[in-house]
């Protein structure tokens, strides 16, 4: 087998998948951006938990930069989250994907270094995973830009250095996740599970219900240890290689449902699963297509004006996104009595598989019905005003189709591979060649830290492109100390309230779920990181932040004078035994009282 053909068999990707990639990686975009957003002020403003004073002292480094820290006002970063939402947008339809994945990229890591105290793995694995994407054609398929380029990329195979450097990343995640695991409880005693799942503020309730099984723990134990170490091997495997790269991601894909499903993890479960869809390779997608063809009786086709550039580019649309199978498109011209319908309607004509014929929104709603994830509203489409308002659009449209100017009305034509183009893409494979041994030198210094794989001025690299990171989940064994939070506030008159769980008079009982107690994962995430002993010269944000947002919204008398801010540390012990909760005093803050 010649070195080539080896190459693009273990470093290929399907285009399908890519597309899947894309969309996903804009789902998750967007939900992250409406998650965090709850937040704005508490998080991301001088008035919040991490003011810019926290960022430069916590890097202390010029290479990490944040277009977020420039400014520190609300307004400020509204519109930072609006254009990341914008730039979102663009990479889920496909239009003018490559630059749309850079800035999505650029903001994305930007959010990140702004608050490094509310991040967690799934961040960083989004962030790398967006990187990487940067050099692959997440727009060749089911996009805006395969429309603008219809012949691009004929083949749904796709490899170049960039695919292989895909591959290895995530590859790279697993593999030094597992080899960080190496404390007895991972690698001796199967306890690691049952130590995970005796976190109070992570586990779910079906988390609760595992460890009602200590053998079936030590069995999860020593099979998560093992598929980490092995999928990324059987990802790249030499022999069977769709077959084994198809087994180890659906085995990852169902390893992050039940991480969902037994742990309050925020998105980092979404975010591991979206990362994995680009490896599914072929036959996989290949199957899908076939089943989905198989399984539906819907067949339309849609006749459209073949001398209107923008009814041609709709219906190709149509194709491209609505997913309708066994679909087809044809100019009206085709058929003689299409054409006449065409002409007296002034409209599309849609031909149902009864062979009924459907025009103007009339079609409209028999298109969306056959689509197999817009279905459900096709009977609101057909309310009596909804479809009236419906057909006076279409007629606008329809009567204005050939003069009205329209977006994407003319297709570009493929590029030519000129030689400036060869040059530009060996040099892009050269860097990205080039990055990927550099992050794999970099995660084999975070398993040897005294071993010198780069030197210090190299890190900045990762620092300035956040290609930093540490697989160290639960790593080297699942932490210990465990708790819940009371952070009493006192009043100006006299009174005391918990400002943690908004509960008045303060209760020092554990909650009966302390999940439950945070107002989601970024909390969660960052309350968490309050309790390391590193971390605690920015509990002080924290305390003046309580201050700030209480005091602004009420009277005088009302007014919080204090706040100390205690962990009731309750350690994890083996043989599912717990210690006796003990208060841990963290911060007592005076309030800067208005005179």
């Amino acid at each position: 087998m010649r070195l080539g053909t080896t190459f693009t068999q273990l470093f290929s990707l399907d285009l399908r998948a890519l597309a899947a990639l894309r969309v996903g990686l804009a789902f998750l975009i967007l939900t992250d951006l409406l998650n965090r957003v709850r937040y704005l002020t508490a998080h991301y403003t001088d008035q919040g938990v991490f003011p810019g004073a926290a960022t430069d002292q916590f890097y202390q480094n010029p290479f990490f930069f944040s277009f977020h820290s420039l400014n520190g006002s609300w307004e400020f970063q509204a519109f930072l989250f609006l254009l990341a939402g914008v730039f979102a947008c663009m990479l889920l339809v496909g239009f003018h994907t490559r630059l749309a994945t850079v800035l999505s990229w650029m903001l994305l890591a930007s959010l990140q270094t702004h608050n490094p105290l509310i991040l967690q793995g799934g961040d960083i694995l989004l962030r790398l995973t967006l990187f990487w994407a940067i050099f692959l054609p997440l727009g060749a398929r089911y996009s805006v830009d395969s429309i603008r380029k219809p012949a691009f990329l004929e083949t749904n195979i796709f490899s170049s250095v960039a695919s292989a450097a895909y591959i290895l990343q995530i590859a790279f995640v697993y593999f030094f996740t597992a080899l960080l695991k190496s404390g007895s409880q991972w690698v001796l005693e199967g306890s690691a599970v049952y130590y995970t799942l005796s976190i109070d503020q992570l586990v779910s309730p079906f988390g609760n219900f595992l460890l009602s099984f200590p053998v079936l723990l030590q069995y999860l134990t020593f099979s998560i240890l093992a598929l980490e170490f092995l999928a990324p091997f059987l990802l790249v495997a030499p022999f069977k290689t769709y077959q084994f790269r198809l087994a180890a991601a659906l085995a990852l894909i169902a390893f992050h449902v039940g991480l969902a499903t037994a742990m309050h993890l925020g998105p980092f479960p979404w975010i591991g699963i979206i990362s994995t869809l680009a490896l599914l390779p072929p036959p996989f997608w290949n199957f899908l297509s076939r089943k989905r063809i198989a399984n539906k009786k819907q067949n339309l086709v849609l006749y459209y004006d073949g001398e209107c550039g923008f009814c041609q580019r709709t219906v190709q649309y149509i194709k491209t996104f609505f997913l309708i199978p066994k679909l087809q498109i044809l100019p009206a011209s085709q058929e003689e009595s299409i054409l006449r319908d065409m002409l007296r309607y002034n409209s599309w004509v849609v031909v149902d598989r009864q062979g009924k014929r459907h025009y103007k929104f009339d079609g409209v709603t028999v298109v969306v019905k056959a689509c197999p994830f817009l279905w459900f509203f096709a009977p609101l489409l057909r309310i009596p005003f909804i479809f009236r308002a419906g057909t006076n659009i279409y007629e606008y449209i329809a009567s204005h189709r050939k003069t009205q100017c329209f977006p994407f009305s003319h297709p570009s034509p493929a590029p030519n591979q000129t030689v400036k183009s060869r040059i530009a893409i060996a040099l892009s494979g050269s860097i990205v060649f080039a990055l990927i041994i550099y992050v794999f030198l970099w995660n084999l210094g975070n398993m040897f830290p005294s071993a010198y794989f780069l030197p210090p001025e190299s890190k900045n690299l990762a620092y300035s492109l956040r290609l930093d990171q540490l697989w160290n989940m639960f790593s080297p064994f699942p932490y210990t100390d465990d708790g819940w939070y009371v952070v009493v506030g006192t009043l100006k008159n006299g009174t005391t309230t918990d400002l943690f769980q908004k509960v008045s008079p303060v209760s020092w009982e554990k909650p009966r779920v302390v999940a439950d107690t945070y107002d989601g994962e970024r909390w969660r995430k960052y309350m968490m990181n309050l309790w390391y002993q590193a971390l605690a010269p920015y509990r002080v944000y924290y305390a003046q932040y309580l201050c700030h947002s209480w005091n602004k919204t009420h009277n005088s008398q009302e007014q919080l004078e204090s706040v100390e801010v205690t962990y009731m540390l309750e350690r994890t012990l083996p043989g599912f035994q717990y210690s006796k909760p003990q208060p841990v005093s963290l911060l007592q803050y005076q309030c800067l009282l208005p005179v």
